[in-house]
């Protein structure tokens, strides 16, 4: 696939804006972005992490995420830790960020300037932002833009303790992937849904607060807390993979041992 000639340069400059044809009205209320009921406030983002003892349950109704799948056009250029993370995250965090000017000393994000929080993306909006950045053709274009690129808003998917990270961009709509290690940095061209990249950055600009570094309040949780047996059987069912896998090496350690016993296995010097 072509991608932007143009990737990273965050510069501030005067530079052509692309006109798009297409319609506002093509982007309605079934976008999960447009009900102002419900977006997800920068406090309700942040209570979330100390809410309710239901809060952390997955509904049988949102179990849509799990049976998308992402079109290759993106898979081909993404590892297969940063699509797990990107289809199945656990939390959706939302950022406003902004090229780093030079002598900038705040906090970054990915070598770009965090300008503040815009919350936690409740569960409709996760499962919007996921079909329709990583599962539609359609939305993605092959042409290369005459435009220069201006970082909005960054999304962290997170995982576990894994994450991988979505930068939007407005002019040139367009969206990034960054995953730690993979060496890999590929830019895709949303022109086919640029009023649905500028609802998006307009939602959560209207919901943003000032970022408050969590490790520097000594609040950053290196694991999850079960609080009642609910949860603890959740989390069983998540660790099955690395239980599984403990296993099977230990059975095979157990059958390496056995094989090597016996008086025609000794190693004579």
């Amino acid at each position: 696939m072509r991608l932007f000639s143009y990737l990273f340069l965050f510069v501030f400059a005067l530079s052509p804006v692309i006109s798009y044809a297409q319609e506002e009205d093509e982007m309605d209320d079934e976008l999960g972005f447009v009900e102002e009921e419900e977006a997800i406030t920068p406090e309700s983002g942040v209570q979330s992490f100390g809410s309710g003892a239901d809060s952390w349950r997955r509904k049988d109704d949102i179990q849509q995420t799990h049976k998308l799948e992402m079109i290759k056009r993106v898979s081909d250029y993404i590892t297969p830790s940063a699509i797990e993370n990107l289809m199945h995250p656990e939390q959706v965090f939302c950022y406003k960020v902004a090229g780093k000017p030079k002598g900038y000393a705040g906090y970054t994000i990915d070598g770009l300037a965090l300008v503040s929080f815009c919350g936690v993306l409740e569960e409709n909006q996760k499962t919007t932002l996921i079909d329709q950045l990583f599962t539609r053709d359609e939305n993605i274009s092959a042409d290369i833009e005459n435009c220069i690129i201006k970082p909005q808003m960054l999304f962290r998917f997170v995982r576990g303790v894994d994450f991988t990270d979505v930068l939007i961009s407005s002019p040139c709509h367009s969206y990034t992937v960054f995953y730690a290690g993979s060496g890999n940095i590929h830019t895709y061209n949303l022109s086919p849904i640029a009023s649905l990249v500028d609802q998006i950055i307009e939602l959560f600009n209207q919901q943003t607060r000032d970022f408050a570094s969590p490790a520097l309040l000594q609040q950053l949780l290196p694991i999850g807390i079960p609080q009642d047996e609910n949860q603890q059987r959740l989390i069983d069912e998540s660790n099955g993979p690395i239980r599984n896998w403990q296993r099977q090496q230990e059975q095979e350690q157990a059958e390496n041992a056995r094989k090597n016993r016996g008086w025609n296995k000794l190693k004579f010097k």
